[in-house]
């Protein structure tokens, strides 16, 4: 996101729409150094009317160029404080306030003035994002379409949209579903030798249990539900796992200014249903591999 670069003269041209309320330019950046690993910089005008998304829980917002607001988060992270002086590129700013958003990377960085924030990243008349408030909200996707007509440079989509229309978002969201599938993956092939072994090793067992007159489907029934207790037991302690992981690196001195831990019923339930049916479909196919190595193996009936 902090990539995205729009030349500052489309502001001017964009405030110019009559339809247009408002024009807030945000420039996007970050710093790493050894005292702060990953330090998020927003640059906003002061005046500007996006400023008021960004609440104040303490001091006030930014005045002059040789002010900074912090997030909460980032302000716990590094134990500062209003009137505590941030150093950045070893320009020193004065912390004037504390905003909390509910949004996780915003509380973790900071807000400039929008054109020390340029000069700091050396990104002059650049800006990354520009925020557009309509007089009408029934005009909003008429504003969205011209500007993306007029401004092919540009990219505009409501703000109800604007998450799901960026690149890292949805590579994020990709990245995430590969990892979901090959853990899927990786799982059922576990899982699917686990329960081979299992009934290989018990050819003796089951074989004995024919001879006592077991049916074939009791046989299979016994070994379902003994891989299904097996795995609800591993979905069981894996949720329990990933929270407490999830835990600890939400409470970590950095990741917290990026991660909460959050979580529903629904994460669980759907955890569970898929461990549940990977074990229910594994074992009949191990059962149908064993009477398959048996058959070839020229054995028969008892």
């Amino acid at each position: 996101m902090s990539m995205s670069s729009l030349d500052e003269r489309t502001v001017s041209l964009i405030r110019s729409m009559p339809q247009v309320a408002s024009v807030s330019p945000m420039l996007l950046g970050f710093i790493v150094s050894g005292d702060m690993p990953f330090f998020l910089i927003s640059g906003l005008d002061p005046n500007c009317a996006a400023m008021t998304h960004y609440k104040i829980v303490e001091g006030r917002y930014i005045l002059r160029p040789n002010e900074v607001v912090l997030g909460k988060t980032a302000a716990k992270t590094y134990k500062l404080d209003v009137g505590d002086t941030l150093t950045l590129f070893e320009n020193r700013y004065k912390i004037v306030g504390i905003i909390e958003t509910g949004v996780a990377w915003e509380e973790g960085g900071g807000i400039l003035a929008l054109r020390e924030a340029q000069r700091l990243l050396n990104r002059p008349r650049s800006v990354s994002y520009i925020f557009v408030d309509v007089k009408n909200p029934a005009q909003a996707a008429a504003v969205r379409d011209a500007i993306n007509r007029h401004f092919p440079e540009a990219r505009a989509s409501l703000s109800s949209e604007f998450a799901q229309s960026t690149d890292d978002m949805a590579n994020a969201r990709a990245m995430f579903g590969a990892i979901g599938f090959l853990a899927l993956l990786v799982g059922g092939i576990v899982v699917a030798n686990t329960l081979l072994m299992s009934v290989y090793e018990r050819t003796r067992e089951i074989g004995t249990l024919r001879a006592l007159g077991w049916r074939k489907r009791r046989i299979l029934s016994q070994i379902v539900q003994e891989s299904l207790l097996l795995c609800a037991l591993s979905a069981v302690i894996g949720s329990l796992m990933g929270v407490l992981l999830l835990v600890l690196i939400a409470h970590a001195p950095v990741a917290n200014a990026f991660i909460s831990a959050r979580w529903n019923a629904g994460i669980f339930a759907q955890a569970i249903s898929v461990t549940l049916i990977v074990s229910y479909n594994r074992p009949d196919q191990s059962l149908r591999q064993r009477r398959a190595w048996r058959a070839g193996a020229g054995w028969r009936k008892s």
